[in-house]
């Protein structure tokens, strides 16, 4: 009975190391297509502007196909430490590489304040600007469409409401709003761009970087 449950558990941890397997080969297939695609539109959009849209979408598509092989593959931790060599054998050069191309995104990778995303990165998702020209701008309109754009974005505008709420009590008596860490306080300028009435009070901007509460006086 022991060897049959041994050999049944054998089995069973065969399969989906196998299986995880498969879906590493699988990854490095689609991260090949991906730099493959890059390459080539990259050369023909230089001449030609029509194929950026296209190309967005297929790129657009393997990216996604990317990203679901990651997670199933990160379910096996057995597969932790080849999906390290993955990401510096594979993806780093074969994708990575081609969103870094984007001046935007190479400054969100770098860090330059020290932490994800700073003033600037903020303002970045809230703009939200997808309109894509040039070839590199491809790599900024999937960062800026992907899930955590979209939810910071709800969630900023969840403030503004919030905000618009408040500031709509300013017409018949004074408010004061203190926001810590308020960032590039895109939700209070959205606010009181909204407001229809003068509203008596006083916004306090308080963060660690220094030009955030800049943004407002502009």
């Amino acid at each position: 009975m022991n060897a049959i449950t041994n050999a049944q558990m054998c089995s069973v941890s065969l399969k989906r190391d196998n299986s995880d397997r498969s879906a590493l080969d699988k990854l490095r297939t689609v991260c090949g297509e991906f730099d493959t695609l890059c390459q080539s539109g990259r050369r023909m959009s230089r001449t030609d502007k029509i194929f950026i849209a296209p190309l967005e979408a297929e790129l657009w598509v393997l990216t996604r196909r990317i990203c679901a092989l990651i997670e199933m593959v990160e379910q096996n931790p057995v597969q932790a430490s080849e999906l390290e060599v993955f990401r510096r054998d594979t993806f780093v050069p074969k994708v990575l590489r081609w969103y870094r191309m984007n001046d935007e995104l190479d400054r969100i990778w770098n860090k330059p304040a020290g932490y994800s995303g700073d003033y600037h990165t903020i303002e970045l998702l809230c703009q939200n600007d997808t309109s894509v020209g040039d070839f590199e701008d491809i790599f900024l309109q999937h960062v800026l469409r992907c899930d955590m754009a979209s939810q910071h974005r709800s969630k900023v505008l969840a403030h503004t409401e919030f905000l618009m709420c408040v500031l709509k009590q300013g017409i018949g008596r004074s408010i004061r709003i203190l926001n810590i860490g308020c960032g590039p306080s895109y939700d209070v300028r959205q606010a009181i761009a909204c407001l229809q009435n003068d509203s008596l009070g006083e916004i306090i901007l308080a963060d660690l970087e220094s030009r955030s509460p800049r943004l407002l006086r502009t």
